[in-house]
């Protein structure tokens, strides 16, 4: 069996063998078989990025296991009004965003509502980057 993942920005869908489909205990579980991956890193000036609510334990691990620095980068997802769950990209400090045309066209996000979900997200980065002290 067969399962498809998708590429990157310009990428085609790769296809995985569903056996390669890895199964952790915990985060910081996962966190060490990453790092395990990326000991060949161990040594070369490399920063490990972890997302908040989930990215932060798997990054810990790595950042340790490497002996490198950890930094936290402070994103929100916007969702689709009607479906939350549904990301339209993504926002970030210092007004980062990214935005998926793609889903924002097939969903018929008015410009207006994506405006409204984008503003709200990006409130929410910028209370949490300034309750952690990154702002």
């Amino acid at each position: 069996m067969v399962t498809k993942v998708p590429g990157g920005v310009g990428q085609a869908a790769q296809s995985w063998p569903v056996e390669s489909v890895m199964v952790f205990t915990d985060r910081a579980d996962a966190g060490r078989r990453l790092a395990a991956r990326l000991e060949h890193l161990r040594g070369e000036p490399v920063v490990v990025l972890g997302l908040p609510r989930g990215g932060v334990p798997v990054a810990l691990e790595v950042a340790r296991a490497l002996g490198a620095p950890l930094d936290v980068i402070v994103v929100r997802k916007p969702g689709v009004p009607f479906q939350p769950e549904l990301g339209m990209g993504a926002v970030g400090e210092d007004g980062v965003r990214v935005i998926n045309r793609e889903v924002v066209r097939l969903a018929r996000v008015r410009a207006d509502e994506l405006a409204a979900v984008q503003a709200r997200e990006q409130a929410q980065v910028d209370l949490g980057s300034a309750v952690d002290g990154v702002a």
